[in-house]
């Protein structure tokens, strides 16, 4: 049984290695990256072992410097802190490589800039998907003076983050910021590409997932 075990986790790691190195897929499921960015989460010859933004930030970069084919990044998140994701939404949007986003589950909060800043006409979503937006939240302590600065950056996030999500949607700031004050803004895949955070259903595996 161990050594089934053992042949089987092999043929696993060289499907898995497949489909990063030759199919150029990546998924993006976790909330945040606990791992303080080790190399043990983040070594891009692991794939799909790490999910987290950073991960697939260090994936990126990696497939960048080995040609400009296309990566098509599954998600399936919902969010976490925003600062993760808006670092992974900034290199994706200076990658050399043209990035097909694919919704698969819920993608939700930090996570929608992700799956709409993908490139145009290629922002996929499943069927049976569904999306959240709403406006950045945080917590906050301290005297008075902390407590305004606090406020201040909040504000900043939250002005980055409808910044975001109009530039691709073609959405005003004002309507974005109008759908989304104090509640969650909640879409089915349909409700999802007409509000404009994807294009087109999956209707097929060869258009997403093979080159």
């Amino acid at each position: 049984m161990l050594i089934h075990d053992k042949e089987f986790s092999q043929r696993n790691v060289r499907f898995l290695r497949q489909l990063f190195f030759e199919k150029r897929l990546l998924f993006l499921e976790c909330h945040n990256d606990e791992s303080g960015g080790s190399a043990y989460y983040n070594d891009p010859t692991m794939p799909m072992w790490a999910l987290s933004p950073r991960s697939v930030i260090d994936q990126i970069i990696y497939l960048n410097n080995v040609n400009n084919d296309p990566i098509r990044l599954v998600i399936d998140s919902p969010g976490g802190y925003i600062s993760y994701y808006l670092n992974l939404y900034d290199i994706m949007q200076v990658s050399r490589c043209p990035i097909y986003t694919i919704a698969m589950g819920f993608i939700a909060s930090a996570a929608a800039p992700i799956l709409a800043g993908g490139c145009k006409g290629k922002r996929f979503i499943f069927p049976s998907s569904k999306t959240m937006i709403h406006l950045p939240k945080g917590g906050a302590s301290g005297d008075d003076e902390d407590l305004k600065k606090q406020a201040l950056q909040l504000k900043k996030t939250k002005d980055i983050y409808i910044k975001i999500i109009s530039r691709h949607t073609g959405k005003t700031p004002a309507v974005i910021e109008k759908v989304i004050d104090r509640k969650d803004y909640f879409m089915d895949a349909k409700e999802t590409i007409d509000f404009g955070l994807a294009d087109k259903l999956v209707e097929s595996l060869e258009e997403t997932f093979v080159l």
